[in-house]
């Protein structure tokens, strides 16, 4: 299976951010850009990221506070999605 680049990045952050917090504002932006993204393999990594860096630090919490909402949301509508596929 092909996994898409913009995930690849998304879990490539992730692991940066988690080893070196320090890193953290090299990926607001680019953590931003994932979120408007339509493949919910991408958004679903994206949220993990956002999660993580708002956990680490107050100015990425900040920074995020106003797509808090729509974030939420968004992963709302994701696992509402998952729960229709009977595994």
């Amino acid at each position: 299976m092909l996994v898409p680049d913009h995930i690849q990045a998304a879990l490539c952050a992730l692991r940066v951010v988690r080893k070196v917090p320090d890193l953290h504002d090299h990926f607001i932006e680019k953590a931003k850009n994932l979120l408007n993204d339509r493949n919910h393999g991408v958004l679903l990594s994206g949220i993990t990221l956002v999660i993580e860096m708002c956990q680490q630090t107050e100015e990425c919490l900040e920074e995020f506070r106003p797509v808090c909402y729509p974030m939420f949301h968004q992963a709302t509508s994701l696992t509402q999605m998952f729960r229709c596929f009977h595994f």
